[in-house]
């Protein structure tokens, strides 16, 4: 998983709607991923973990519902641009090195 796909998907693994399907490829993919943006942090990279806001969804199917095929519904991309435009709001200050 490319680090900017943090900004576009749930954080773990949400490259495949099957994420919400198998818990064990899910935990998987939620290790590694939590792994990666700790990694992009501690290297003063700003990133977005979807992952919690997306299991929340409470809609037809829980999170599955968010999908058509492979790529997000309207409304799954609502709730990704919400969390951006929240992310975007808030001050930002760079980390000091």
């Amino acid at each position: 998983m490319a680090i900017t796909s943090a900004f576009t998907r749930p954080a773990p693994a949400s490259a495949s709607p099957a994420l919400w399907d198998v818990p064990a490829f899910a935990a998987e993919q939620r290790r590694l991923t939590v792994g990666l943006l700790a990694c992009a942090r501690q290297r003063g990279l700003e990133t977005i973990d979807s992952f919690d806001v997306l299991s929340r969804h409470a809609g037809n199917n829980g999170p599955r519902g968010l999908y058509v095929q492979w790529h997000m519904n309207a409304e799954g991309n609502r709730l990704i641009a919400n969390m951006v435009a929240a992310d975007l709001a808030r001050p930002y200050i760079p980390p000091s090195r």
